[in-house]
């Protein structure tokens, strides 16, 4: 890669770290302190900060990758480092499929108003089980994660010089049973959790929509403003996730390919920006915490004003 070209992007890759850490630990911050208050932490912003914790050490790890890819290739091709930083990826992303997909479902229960007998008792669930459900969504990833240590087997290839210059002579491959497993349980099932949630969300939407045309309607302003809301925040949710995961199956397959090099590039530069993309969607989400973190901009930018006008 030119050096011009490593410049640029390492500059982007600060700023897209810098701005994602600082808007996720805004997120992080806003709930634990509502919590501190006194203020009843409801369960959404109880999702939304441990999606914060989740995408502030999931910037971390991507930070290193590319850093690592575009300084040191030499050195993400070395497999310990290879597979660490694979399994930790896999194991953020997975954790973060998996927040989004419960978001969607309690977003569903909530907010819909289907008077199905499975939707009240998957309401009292997740209203009864919330905590303990979104621990397993962390603890599962991870053990799937560790087991990846196990499960990875170091493939021989003939050496040769790749598109950074280095030679490889080795690398690792994943048993093809483990790997339909863990896409199974780490991507598939929120997807389709998150996909039926938002479907049913939308559902409820276009029929209230019908029936407000015919004069008949069983929604208040307030609670329709808050299925539109709900179901812009699922439907961003959902396309961040398909978007994360194309690019990482496109990086993963042109990582080594010398005539695709500006598609990992692309790839790489689209998944480093999901945990601020996640963050943005989380904070047009939350009114409260987008009106304080414009509030303290505001504070800062009339601040700073003042103090060059007092000069």
């Amino acid at each position: 890669m030119a050096s011009a070209g490593a410049i640029l992007l390492a500059v982007t890759i600060a700023l897209q770290t810098v701005t994602g850490i600082t808007l996720n630990s805004c997120i992080t911050a806003f709930s634990f302190k509502s919590r501190k208050n006194g203020s009843s932490f409801h369960p959404t912003n109880l999702i939304f900060s441990i999606m914060g914790l989740v995408n502030i050490f999931l910037q971390f790890v991507l930070t290193a990758q590319n850093i690592i890819y575009t300084f040191w290739p030499c050195w993400f091709f070395m497999r310990e480092l290879s597979l660490s930083l694979s399994v930790l990826t896999q194991c953020m992303a997975y954790c973060s499929f998996w927040l989004t997909g419960w978001l969607c479902a309690y977003y569903c229960v909530n907010i819909v108003n289907l008077g199905h007998p499975l939707i009240a008792r998957l309401q009292r669930l997740l209203s009864s089980f919330l905590p303990h459900v979104l621990v397993m969504s962390i603890i599962g990833p991870f053990l799937l994660g560790v087991l990846s240590i196990w499960m990875a087997a170091v493939v021989e290839v003939k050496p040769s010089s790749n598109h950074t210059g280095c030679i490889v002579g080795e690398t690792f491959n994943l048993n093809a049973a483990y790997r339909a497993i863990t896409t199974f349980l780490g991507c598939c099932l929120p997807f389709f959790l998150a996909l039926i949630s938002t479907g049913i969300t939308i559902s409820s939407l276009i029929r209230h929509i019908n029936k407000t045309k015919n004069n008949v309607s069983g929604y208040t302003p307030s609670s329709l403003q808050s299925l539109i809301h709900a179901a812009k925040t699922m439907v961003l949710f959902l396309v961040l996730s398909v978007i994360f995961y194309v690019f990482a199956l496109l990086f993963s397959a042109t990582i080594t390919n010398t005539s695709a090099e500006a598609m990992s590039v692309l790839s790489s530069f689209i998944i480093m920006s999901f945990p601020l993309t996640e963050a943005v969607i989380i904070i047009q989400a939350v009114p409260k915490l987008r009106k304080k973190i414009r509030g303290n901009f505001c504070c800062e930018k009339e601040s700073g004003n003042k103090t060059e006008e007092n000069n």
